[in-house]
């Protein structure tokens, strides 16, 4: 369990994770999914790395990894066959971000699973607590020079008022 405050910036959702394959040295795809609570176009996970310019132990072989992401179902996809080590960093480099005022604050659910070259891991679950700061509501307005006299009626005092409030 991480949590979020809103408008935070990016959090690593699990900067020591481990992967591990009893029976492969590779692995050929990562998926992280926001599986519950995603506010779609709003959440956002991310590599904080180009994944296309990872390059083999050698520094130069360039590894062919892409990446993708679906914001309508809040799922981030790493493919390509690297060896574990290189999938690992990339999975401890994701991160969440929403860097809206009037986010939602339900509780998100986010579930990591890989596929070596045969089959998919089970999949790890991290719940992402979300808590929203009241932002302060903001009047504006301009005074008018005004003339009053007694039983007139009403008169306008500030005809440009505006009362915001970002969340």
């Amino acid at each position: 369990t991480v949590s979020y405050t809103e408008k935070s910036g990016k959090l690593a959702l699990d900067a020591g994770v481990t992967v591990t394959d009893q029976d492969s040295a590779s692995i050929t795809e990562l998926e992280v999914k926001i599986s519950s609570g995603v506010e779609a176009g709003r959440d956002l996970l991310e590599l904080n790395q180009v994944v296309s310019t990872l390059t083999a132990a050698d520094g130069v072989t360039n590894l062919g990894l892409t990446s993708a992401w679906t914001a309508g179902t809040g799922t981030l996809t790493v493919s390509g066959t690297a060896a574990k080590a290189v999938y690992q960093d990339i999975l401890r480099k994701v991160t969440f971000i929403n860097d809206h005022y009037d986010a939602s604050a339900a509780t998100r659910k986010v579930q990591i699973k890989i596929k070596d070259l045969t089959s998919y891991s089970a999949t790890a679950e991290i719940t992402l607590n979300f808590v929203s700061v009241n932002q302060i509501a903001a009047l504006t307005a301009t005074p008018t020079a005004l003339t009053w006299h007694e039983n007139t009626g009403a008169i306008v005092l500030f005809s440009d008022a505006a009362f915001t409030d970002q969340d």
